[in-house]
């Protein structure tokens, strides 16, 4: 890993970050990313925040999403670095980072939309889509699940209508 700074962070360093966020409760993840990339100087930046949201899909898949937000918001500028980083760690998570960020409706998350779509033009539509079922449900609320098959009334199928057979003179 190639880092320019003052003072490089060392593997060992980004090793200890890993661990820290190892033992850091799942719930508390996206702070513990948060605190740990605005600590970092501002050229080591996307190097702690990759590994630390690389330790966050070993350690707490779950939190990817809000992990890698909570990096962005902390350091905009990482953004492409920490989305590609988890998408390497885990290929599955892109559609729930993008709905994290989606539901997160901020400068952060928006810039996170951009970024997966940029960096992943062939999911590009599929992630589309993700960010518009999440923004209507945001906007309807509770009122998109008002419709259900279940929910509308039953009403009986009607009667066959007789079918008229052919009478055996006339032509077809």
């Amino acid at each position: 890993m190639l880092v320019t700074s003052a003072r490089a962070v060392e593997a060992s360093d980004l090793e200890t970050l890993s661990r820290r966020l190892g033992r850091t409760p799942a719930p508390e993840a996206p702070a513990a990313v948060s605190e740990l990339v605005s600590a970092a100087a501002p050229a080591d930046q996307a190097a702690v925040a990759t590994t630390v949201v690389i330790a966050a899909a070993r350690f707490h898949p779950a939190t990817v999403g809000p992990c890698v937000l909570a990096a962005v918001r902390a350091a905009p500028q990482v953004a492409d670095a920490v989305i590609l980083a988890a998408s390497e760690a885990r290929p599955e998570c892109l559609r729930s980072l993008v709905s994290t960020a989606a539901a997160a409706d901020s400068p952060a998350g928006d810039r996170i939309i951009i970024s997966a779509e940029r960096l992943f033009p062939g999911r590009a539509a599929a992630l589309e889509r993700e960010v518009a079922v999440v923004r209507a449900r945001q906007l309807l609320g509770d009122r998109i699940f008002l419709v259900t098959p279940r929910a509308l009334p039953r009403q009986p199928l009607p009667e066959p209508s007789p079918t008229r057979e052919p009478d055996a003179g006339s032509p077809r």
